[in-house]
């Protein structure tokens, strides 16, 4: 294949350009993948976990004013309670529509499902009771009833919230793993980048100088008289073009000197 210089040149440019844009190509797609990871942590999972928070602390509130509306018979606390239940149950429902895997929407729902539970035994045994004046069967049925419930949903929160945090932890740590990746990567291209184009200037100034050298060599001897020396042509570049026409020249002038 006839290639001239400015062609090998350009090959040889694109090589190394191709060889950088694999590696850097390789590190953008790297970097990509740490994004989206902490987008997933701040728009998800942090988020989500926020939410349990906010439920935990809601049941403990609910649980205080059901003990304050039993010992103080403030109608207000009541009030109170059913704004925080009302609050909990439309997080818990948000929870579970954004559940993305079954584990998520299993606990989301015994979450919700506890919650409910709670609320009907609040509200139809629980209020009822007080409201008929049988304080004590209301406070078997907080004791016997409720607080069971109660510490079934604070635990299953718990449990959610540390299913959360696994997955903070896991993106986290995954991120963390991408980034060394991504610097390994780039200090390897960045090396083989420089090796690889030292090789190709190396190899190319190499192919232009030995056939140059050569010609200057073979002009000095035919300058001397000797017009029996020939340049190898190695190539079809301009070089090698060159040194076909030296060898005409060479050629002509023997043959005129000779007539």
């Amino acid at each position: 294949m006839k290639l001239n210089l400015a062609t090998k040149m350009i090959i040889c440019f694109l090589s190394v350009v191709m060889v950088a844009a694999a590696g850097f190509a390789y590190t953008i797609w790297k970097v990509d993948d740490v994004a989206d990871g902490i987008h997933n942590v701040n728009s998800r999972e942090l988020p989500h976990l926020l939410k349990a928070n906010t439920i935990s602390n809601n049941v403990s509130h609910e649980i205080g004013y059901i003990r304050g509306y039993y010992i103080y018979k403030n109608p207000q606390m009541i009030n109170e309670y059913r704004k925080l239940a009302q609050e909990t149950a439309s997080i818990e429902e948000e929870l579970v529509q954004a559940a993305a895997s079954e584990t998520e929407k299993r606990l989301a729902n015994e979450i919700k499902n506890l919650n409910h539970q709670f609320s009907e035994q609040v509200e139809k045994k629980f209020l009822m009771l007080m409201q008929a004046g049988k304080q004590d069967e209301a406070y078997q049925v907080m004791l016997n009833e409720m607080a069971p419930v109660a510490k079934a949903l604070d635990e299953k929160v718990s449990e959610y919230q540390a299913y959360r945090n696994q997955h903070i932890t896991d993106e986290l740590h995954q991120a963390v793993e991408h980034s060394n990746q991504t610097r390994t990567v780039a200090l390897i291209v960045a090396v083989v980048t420089a090796v690889f184009g030292a090789a190709i200037a190396f190899l190319s100034a190499r192919s232009i100088s030995r056939p140059v050298v050569n010609l200057e060599q073979v002009a000095q001897k035919v300058s001397a008289g000797d017009l029996t020396q020939q340049v190898n042509v190695e190539s079809q570049d301009e070089i090698g073009k060159l040194a076909a026409s030296f060898n005409l020249m060479v050629s002509q002038l023997k043959e005129l000197i000779n007539r």
